[in-house]
């Protein structure tokens, strides 16, 4: 049904998020991520497109992809906290500890009590001291 709708309207975003979804439960993330791609190509500033693409391309070891679309989103949005903190993440996995530590602190001046920061700071700086 899906792919009909698209056939007819192929922007049709929320088609398209069906879709992505549909191809992740299948085991597709690939395709998933071409299809997240299209929809912020049509919609940019969909948060929450953009979050779900950057926690796919972060599962995957793809982080300087992911960087970049949370990058682009905290240009316009220096408050989302969550982008803040999967960006945090994808400089972490990637053994940069120095702009994971940046965002980190960013967030802390947010929200001080966010729980995943503090503990994801604390983990940097241990790995760092040891």
């Amino acid at each position: 049904i899906v792919n009909q709708l698209l056939e007819r309207s192929p922007n049709y975003t929320r088609g398209l998020r069906y879709q992505a979804l549909l191809q992740l439960e299948i085991g597709d993330p690939v395709n998933a991520i071409k299809t997240y791609e299209k929809i912020l190509s049509l919609e940019p500033s969909d948060t929450a497109t953009l979050n779900q693409l950057a926690k796919i391309l972060i599962e995957r070891s793809q982080f300087t992809r992911a960087q970049n679309h949370l990058s682009k989103l905290l240009d316009e949005q220096t408050g989302n906290i969550e982008a803040r903190y999967l960006l945090a993440s994808a400089y972490y996995k990637n053994d940069q500890f120095s702009q994971a530590l940046t965002e980190l602190n960013n967030i802390l001046r947010l929200d001080q009590e966010h729980k995943p920061a503090k503990e994801l700071k604390k983990t940097i700086n241990s790995k760092i001291i040891s």
